[in-house]
This record gives C-alpha cells, structure tokens and sequence, in this order.
C-alpha cells in the first residue's frame, strides 16, 4: 500500500514522499494514523539533523490512530479500534507498530490530538521512579507543554505545596487551574522575591526542572534543600555548568528522568491511558496547533518560534 509520510530533507526543509506499507510483522499492529505530536526533538531535528540521522530521514514518535489490521501474534487489538502508540517513523497516513508499544483507547474519541500518549506516558515514568516524600513542597521550573502535564500529575500527589515559575503569565495561568498553589512569572519582581524567599528559607525538598534552559538549571540549584532531590526533566541540549560544592557537601540527589530512567518501559502506557480515561490528564488546553500534514513546515516553523499561542503542535492526517 503506498501512502504518504513526512521527510526531512535539510535544515528546515520537509517534504511528503510516498512510502509503501507492508503487512504488519509479527507482534505489530498497523494503525492509520490521524495525529502525531510534534515533539520538542522533532524540532530539534527539523533545525539540524543529529548524530544518529543522515538527510533525508523520516521522523516523528507521537502517534493516534485507529487499527487497520493485526499482525501474527497480536491479542488485544481488533481492526476498528482506537489506540495510541509509540512509534518511530509516526509521521505517516499509515504505519506499522509494535503491539507492546500501543494501547487500545478505552473511551470514544472525538478527537485524536488530545489522545497523543507518549508525552504523558514520559510523566508518568518520571512520577513512578522520582521519590515524592507525603506533604514535601515543590518548586518547578518551567510550564511548558510538558511542565504543565507534569503540574497535571503532581496534584494529584500527597505533595505540599506546588510552585511553578516561568516566563508567560498564560501558561502560569494553566498551571494554577491544573492545581499550581503559587505561581510566578521569574521575569517579574514578585518572582525574584519568591525565588530569593525559597532560598532564604533554605530551599524546598523537590526542585524540578522543566525548562530545559540553562537559566532554569540555575534557579533549580539555588531551590534544593540540603539532601534534596533535583530532577533533571527537561532536556538540557547544551553545556550547564554549575557548583559542585553545594551538590557535594549538601548531599543532593540528582534524577535524570529522560524515558531510559524506567526498567518497565512497556506497561507505562496501559497506565497513562487509565489515567488519561479518568481525567487525570487534559490535553485540550495544551493543544494549541492543529496542522495538516500537507502544511508540515509551516507547522513545524510554527513550533520552532513557538508563536501565535503555541504551547504544543499535532500533525493530523
């Protein structure tokens, strides 16, 4: 079956190329996909390729659809159903995925975009394998798309109370609807005073860091309390330096939870999507973007200057 996918050809430059779609595998399901997030790396790769891509390469990760066929060795799945995936290559009118990286969506979907799993399967890594003493306060920094699912996660916790700092009051907002007890533009004079009052007080017992911004790692630092945790969530993609001194002699923990921290990878996506079901995550106001796949580069471009709103972008097929 030929169908249409999505190529980075060069530095900001993506083109629909026809690709034929064999049968599933065995242990795949073939799913017709109808949204894929357009991850933080997508963007990423759309600037400049990586270490690990040569132009052209095809890309994307996010995928909801719904089943088109199941492949030798699959249960679970039926032609028809709903699901969301995690899959390479996703950018695609069709593609074929592992069944162990999918899940069936168990509520009717009216829209796909809000469906997009992997992100929030990503926080729900991170809440099961960093430590969250009951009643410990919290400073995050940075509500972004994923800090904001993140604040989404936390209060539902026996946490004490959340702060959020970032630089737009719009996303602030977002994330004392999502249960933020405090909130601070860290631009602001009142967000420096906060900022210099955590410290004053010796610090918060969870610092997290969302941002991805060598500005957010700073302030992270100065938020521990000795034998604190910081974690590192948001991906710091150039050099940070910072004083090893305090981190030694006050006996920080440090938790990179990029998705490799997790031992189980695989049944954290049945979980996100029980809690998604429940409505312990809401992505209707984090999805800012809708694009066609046709108006990939725009979308993209769209992303990468994070204008007009954007919080985060879905390609729909």
């Amino acid at each position: 079956m030929k169908v249409d996918a999505l190529w980075i050809t060069g530095p900001r430059k993506i083109e629909v190329r026809s690709v034929e779609v064999s049968d599933p595998g065995y242990g795949e399901i073939q799913v017709e996909v109808k949204a894929c997030g357009i991850c933080a790396g997508d963007r990423a790769l759309y600037q400049s390729a990586d270490a690990q891509n040569t132009y052209p390469f095809r890309f994307g990760h996010e995928p909801s659809g719904i089943v088109l066929k199941v492949g030798p060795g699959v249960t679970g799945f039926n032609p028809g159903d709903n699901v969301a995936c995690n899959g390479a290559d996703a950018m695609a009118q069709v593609v074929n995925v592992p069944a162990i990286d999918s899940v069936v969506i168990s509520r009717p979907v009216d829209d796909y975009a809000v469906w997009i799993m992997e992100p929030v399967v990503c926080i729900v890594k991170s809440v099961a394998n960093v430590p969250i003493t009951p009643g410990d306060d919290i400073v995050l920094i940075g509500a972004g798309y994923m800090g904001l699912l993140k604040t989404q996660a936390l209060a539902k916790t026996l946490r004490g109370r959340l702060t959020v700092f970032d630089l737009e009051d719009r996303k602030l907002e977002l994330a004392k609807k999502y249960g933020a007890d405090e909130t601070y533009n860290a631009n602001s004079a009142n967000g420096r005073q906060a900022l210099e009052k955590i410290v004053e007080n010796g610090g918060v017992p969870l610092v997290i860091e969302c941002s991805g911004e060598e500005s957010g790692f700073e302030a992270a630092n100065k938020c521990i309390q000795p034998s604190g945790i910081l974690e590192l969530f948001g991906w710091q993609r150039s050099v940070c330096s910072f004083d090893g001194t305090p981190w030694h002699m006050g006996g920080i923990r440090v938790f990179n939870s990029a998705p490799g921290i997790d031992h189980n990878p695989n049944n954290r996506i049945n979980q996100t999507e029980k809690l998604m079901s429940q409505g312990v995550f809401d992505q209707k106001d984090l999805i800012t973007h809708r694009i066609n796949y046709k108006q990939a580069n725009e979308a993209h471009e769209i992303a990468v200057a994070r204008a007009d709103g954007y919080i985060k972008g879905v390609i729909t097929f």
